[in-house]
């Protein structure tokens, strides 16, 4: 018998007698499902296998059914929540909007242009699927949800992740990044995007940050995420490298009076906040590397 490691559901120190179905992930590899006097165990593969034969079943139940009910919550820890929504069959994310405030001061003309933007094929933006919703009393944005795809870098704000998913994603970050070719077609292909995207509806990502570009496991496609931040564009914009591919780290964020990584970004980096003072100088030596050879490009307004 192993210890619990991990409480998928449920918790038996607040049920002991399981009355509530639990389930407990344990220190000798094996899966618990609890319910009353009924135990079932199975091995991790096993575990994994039927887990995805109900979750497959209940999207096809949604799907014919209609149904629509949120699966997941995500605190970003300063406050602001977003949804996992299984609807007719279909994941989907709520983002919140804040009104009056960048996507929130659009025009109702401007939020269903880049709606339409989103749903073409030959763009690397989020599949927006509905720009004007309201679940409880926060407005938001309904967008299409890629399941297994991450943030490029994560950041204390969207650390939604297990330990394990998380380590697994910064080795693959770091052994990308240390690829100097890969980082500059990286960096190339997604200011092309967000070129794209300003050229047909005369807006711009605001928050231009290594934590807004979603990445496939792979790290062979992504999308351009925080629909949040969209607003209009009247000037050129500069997109650092840097700020791209490793994120954007101003000053006084996270209780932090010097510029640079903090807290999870830190460690997804390898970088010592101590010493933040010299920041972008502490980033490992490989990530240096690839930036020093990638050209600086603007976002360009048609003038």
């Amino acid at each position: 018998m192993g210890h619990i490691v991990k409480k998928i559901l449920g918790d038996v120190h607040t049920d002991p007698e399981y009355n509530n179905l639990t389930i407990e992930y344990n220190s000798d590899g094996m899966a618990h499902i609890h319910l009353g006097a009924i135990r079932l165990d199975l091995v991790r593969d096993a575990y994994n296998q039927l887990f995805d034969g109900v979750m497959q079943a209940k999207k096809r139940m949604s799907m014919l059914h209609g149904w629509s009910e949120v699966i997941n919550v995500y605190n970003n820890g300063h406050g602001t929540k977003y949804f996992e929504i299984l609807s007719h069959g279909e994941e989907l994310f709520f983002v919140p909007i804040t009104k009056g405030l960048r996507f929130g001061n659009l025009s109702e003309e401007q939020k269903k242009k880049v709606e339409k933007y989103s749903s073409m094929d030959n763009n690397k933006v989020i599949e927006i699927k509905n720009s004007t919703i309201t679940v409880g009393s926060q407005q938001g944005v309904l967008t299409k949800f890629y399941s297994g795809w991450l943030p490029l870098v994560v950041l204390d704000v969207c650390d939604f992740y297990p330990q394990d998913v998380f380590k697994n994603h910064q080795a693959r970050y770091h052994s990308r990044m240390s690829n100097s070719s890969f980082a500059e077609n990286l960096y190339n292909q997604i200011l092309d995007e967000y070129q794209k995207f300003y050229n047909a509806t005369g807006l711009y990502f605001s928050d231009i940050s290594a934590n807004n570009i979603l990445i496939s496991p792979d790290f062979t496609d992504f999308r351009i995420i925080d629909v949040e931040s969209i607003d209009i564009l009247n000037n050129d914009f500069e997109v650092e490298p840097r700020r791209l591919l490793c994120g954007h780290f101003p000053e006084n964020r996270s209780n932090s009076k010097l510029p640079g990584p903090v807290g999870r970004a830190a460690e997804f980096l390898h970088v010592n906040q101590e010493e933040n003072i010299s920041w972008p100088k502490n980033l490992p030596d490989f990530i240096t590397n690839s930036l020093a050879s990638i050209k600086s490009r603007k976002i360009e307004v048609n003038k």
